[in-house]
């Protein structure tokens, strides 16, 4: 029972810690890559994909515990 719910804060501590990170860069990100060239968006857009990826096994990963 003590496993399972350290195994649950331990999944919400690190999918806020994501969605934290996803967040405070999209902000700082955003602005500058208006101005970038195409290839360097289509890299930060490959890296945000990867991230929400991550993002959405956290979560299934939580709602499964």
């Amino acid at each position: 029972m003590i496993e399972q719910k350290m195994n649950i804060y331990t999944s919400q501590k690190r999918l806020q810690n994501l969605l934290n990170a996803k967040f405070e860069m999209q902000k700082n990100i955003q602005p500058i890559l208006l101005s970038e060239p195409e290839s360097i968006k289509t890299a930060y857009e490959k890296f945000f994909n990867i991230l929400d990826e991550i993002i959405e096994q956290e979560t299934k990963y939580l709602n499964e515990l």
